[in-house]
C-alpha cells in the first residue's frame, strides 16, 4: 500500500486485510448479552427555504433594523478613511526609508501611536488553477461551510 494510489484502493486494500471489502461490508456481530437498540424516528418536518420576518414595534429586532442603514453608513465612511489613512501612511513612509527597506518604524511626540511597516510576500495557493488541473483530488479535500449573511434588498 503506497500514499500514491487512490484513497478507495487504500481503503479497500485495508478492509481487505480484516477479510472484508466494500460491496460486502461485516454484519454487525449480536449476542443475547447485548441489548438491541430501539429507537424511533421522528417524521422530518419541512423547513421552508426562506421566510419574511415581520419585526414587532418596540422590539429589540425593530430597533436594530431602525440602525441599520446609518451605522452601515458611518461604517463604510470610516473604512473608506481609514483606508484613505493607511494609502498616505504607506506612501509617505515608504517614500522617506531607503529603498529596499524591509520594516519601517514610524514614531512622533509622545501621546502619538508608534507604527511600523513591514514589506510582507505571503505564499497564496491558487485554488482555481489547483481545481483546474486536478479536479479528482480537489473534490477529496474540498468541504462546505456556511455563514449568515445580510445585505439590503428592497
Amino acid at each position: 500500500m503506497t500514499e500514491s494510489q487512490p484513497l478507495s484502493a487504500r481503503l479497500e486494500n485495508i478492509l481487505n486485510a480484516y477479510g472484508q471489502s466494500l460491496e460486502n461490508p461485516p454484519k454487525p456481530v449480536v449476542t443475547d448479552n447485548q441489548p438491541q437498540a430501539s429507537y424511533t424516528v421522528a417524521p422530518e418536518v419541512p423547513v421552508p427555504a426562506a421566510v419574511t420576518l415581520q419585526s414587532v414595534p418596540g422590539s429589540r429586532l425593530e430597533q436594530l433594523l431602525a440602525s441599520y442603514e446609518s451605522v452601515k453608513a458611518a461604517y463604510e465612511e470610516a473604512q473608506a478613511r481609514m483606508n484613505a489613512l493607511t494609502d498616505a501612511l504607506k506612501a509617505e513612509m515608504s517614500a522617506s526609508a531607503p529603498q529596499g527597506t524591509q520594516e519601517i518604524l514610524l514614531t512622533g511626540p509622545p501621546g502619538l501611536p508608534q507604527l511600523r511597516m513591514r514589506w510582507q510576500s505571503p505564499y497564496r495557493f491558487d485554488v482555481k488553477r489547483f481545481r483546474n488541473e486536478n479536479p479528482a483530488l480537489y473534490v477529496q479535500y474540498e468541504t462546505r461551510g456556511g455563514h449568515w449573511e445580510i445585505r439590503q434588498w428592497s
